[in-house]
């Protein structure tokens, strides 16, 4: 499939725009904004007049964990390539009138100007994906690169659960071994039971009752209630004790209690989506050490210094760039081409722009389960 092409432009760039940024107080509140100004692409970024953006838990998270007034907001997005920055490498095949999808690292205290709820947004080049047809905008803003990225990097990054990927790797000879995707019924679960499903791996998940048929048309071949208390024992039977990774979106005790007592007798390794307790890291809590723990942050793609606190810092790490530029701009621009990677359910949201503080305060409040909420900018 080639890409959906060019699309007309406008005859000149605003210099200002609206927004959605945090406000003054209460730490957290999201507001809008008319006057922020339309950001200049660095020389290996391109400037994206966003058509949608998709919400995500971090972009609440984040907010009030790292409170940074008048700092942009928002992750994914799809839109179109307005401009390039001097010198953008033509290898990358990223022109001006191109369809995008991807992500940028919204409320960053160090890169305060950065944020996809906006009209206009600037986004590396090398970790986007150009849209193919018959993809909708407003579906690719779904995947975006948030939970694309994050799972990428759990999944098959060396230090997380450092599965070999290969499409239909274990096909021939039958050895494919369990990996369970713990929260299916998310954007990441369904992103995350693809991509394992696509390498030939075989994917159980938890998830509600009501969303289990959902999570197995992604490529599940089983689901368990993550609320039954024998959630974990009718894991560990149904895997016959040899369960080795476990990918969890939720990370909270209770899936890390699951996980712990799910992997099987010879350990394995687990990997969360967000930081982990330090007890659980250091090995000085109940969890069991023949089992490697750790979690990864999407935004490490970047492979800048993420200048966050605690479990959240992160020093410059250009091996995590070079791993999302191979990701995004080889394996899901490949996977999106040929038709091999589904959306998550999508629930389009009314009112534009202006309506997206509420979509994130509905995620923050656990009023959404099952669909992803994406809002059209333009």
């Amino acid at each position: 499939m080639g890409s959906i092409g060019h699309h007309s432009l406008p005859p000149t760039l605003p210099d200002r725009q609206r927004a959605v940024v945090q406000a003054e107080s209460p730490a957290g509140k999201l507001q809008i904004v008319t006057d922020r100004p339309v950001p200049k692409p660095a020389f290996d970024e391109v400037l994206v007049r966003v058509h949608a953006v998709a919400v995500n838990p971090s972009d609440w998270k984040m907010t009030t964990q790292f409170p940074c007034p008048g700092a942009g907001c928002g992750m994914d997005f799809s839109g179109v390539v307005v401009a390039t920055g001097h010198g953008l490498d033509p290898a990358l095949g990223i022109r001006v009138g191109d369809a995008v999808a991807g992500a940028v690292h919204g409320a960053n205290p160090f890169d305060p100007q950065a944020g996809a709820f906006a009209e206009y947004t600037c986004a590396l080049a090398d970790l986007l994906w150009k849209i193919p047809r018959p993809w909708d905008l407003t579906d690719a803003a779904t995947v975006g690169g948030c939970c694309v990225a994050t799972v990428g990097l759990g999944l098959f990054a060396d230090d997380a659960l450092g599965l070999p990927f290969g499409l239909d790797q274990f096909v021939a000879d039958g050895k494919a071994s369990f990996v369970l995707v713990y929260g299916g019924s998310t954007a990441s679960g369904t992103m995350a039971i693809q991509l394992a499903k696509l390498c030939g791996y075989r994917v159980i998940a938890t998830c509600s009752p009501r969303n289990a048929a959902m999570v197995e048309s992604y490529g599940a071949e089983r689901t368990f209630d993550y609320s039954s208390s024998s959630c974990a024992a009718d894991i560990r039977a149904y895997t016959e004790n040899t369960l080795h990774h476990v990918l969890d979106t939720i990370v909270d005790p209770k899936s890390i209690l699951v996980a712990n007592k799910a992997i099987g007798r010879s350990g394995g390794r687990y990997a969360g989506l967000e930081a982990l307790p330090e007890d659980v890291l250091d090995g000085s809590g109940t969890t069991r050490r023949i089992i490697k723990w750790t979690y990864v942050m999407g935004t490490s793609m970047i492979g800048r210094e993420e200048g966050l606190t605690g479990p959240y810092y992160s020093k410059p790490r250009p091996e995590r760039r070079a791993f999302g530029k191979w990701w995004f701009r080889t394996v899901v621009q490949d996977l999106v081409d040929k038709g091999l990677l589904r959306p998550h359910p999508v629930k389009l949201m009314e009112g534009g722009l202006e309506r997206v503080p509420e979509g994130v305060e509905m995620l923050q409040k656990k009023l959404v389960s099952g669909e992803k909420l994406v809002y059209k900018v333009v």
